[in-house]
């Protein structure tokens, strides 16, 4: 049995962007609730003058990681979704609005990706 290395590295790589998303917002939720020495305390004015708010020093990191790699994926998805959908209108033309839905389906992955910056900045 040959072994496709490209398919492996395929694999590898969602993998890895996986494991980058996951281990991102894990280090976001924990520094969510502690206080870092090196944050600045911010006051929020939806809190009381008691609860101040804390930033970590990797908060911006994590939620532009969260934005890039999830923009990133997006437009690998959206290629290779937009060069067969391409093939497939050449073929028989009524397939257009399944291959735009089908294009629009990866733009989620982005989406969230803004929706959990949001939600490791605030």
């Amino acid at each position: 049995m040959k072994y496709n290395m490209n398919y492996s590295k395929r694999w590898l790589g969602a993998l890895f962007t996986l494991l980058l998303l996951v281990t991102t917002a894990a280090v976001a939720i924990a520094q969510t609730n502690t206080v870092v020495a090196s944050g600045t305390e911010t006051i929020d004015p939806g809190h009381d003058s008691k609860t101040p708010t804390t930033r970590g020093p990797y908060d911006t990191l994590a939620a532009a990681l969260a934005i890039g790699v999830a923009a990133l994926a997006t437009s690998l998805a959206q290629t290779r979704i937009g060069t067969a959908g391409i093939g497939a209108i050449a073929d028989n033309p009524k397939r257009l609005g399944a291959v735009i839905m089908l294009i629009a389906i990866p733009e989620t992955v982005a989406i969230l990706g803004f929706v959990i910056a949001y939600l490791i900045l605030t």
